[in-house]
């Protein structure tokens, strides 16, 4: 497991907020959803999807491609 520096740290952070800034927007604008799993998700799904899994959005075939899938429960 690595590390964060702390540059990663509040760049990750920021992600993390514009995730849920950006959730909110979208939850807003369709006049429905539930924010609660947005908001509470955003750190962590900023760093698997920002740090940690390796994924090439520009190469969607690469492999090896790590998947990740969030169940509600």
């Amino acid at each position: 497991m690595t590390t964060l520096t702390p540059q990663q740290t509040r760049q990750l952070e920021g992600t993390a907020r514009q995730l849920r800034v950006d959730s909110l927007r979208m939850i807003s604008r369709c006049g429905a959803g539930h924010a609660g799993g947005a908001l509470s998700a955003a750190e962590i799904l900023s760093v698997l999807y920002f740090h940690t899994l390796r994924i090439d959005p520009a190469r969607p075939a690469w492999q090896p491609v790590h998947t990740y899938r969030l169940f509600p429960g």
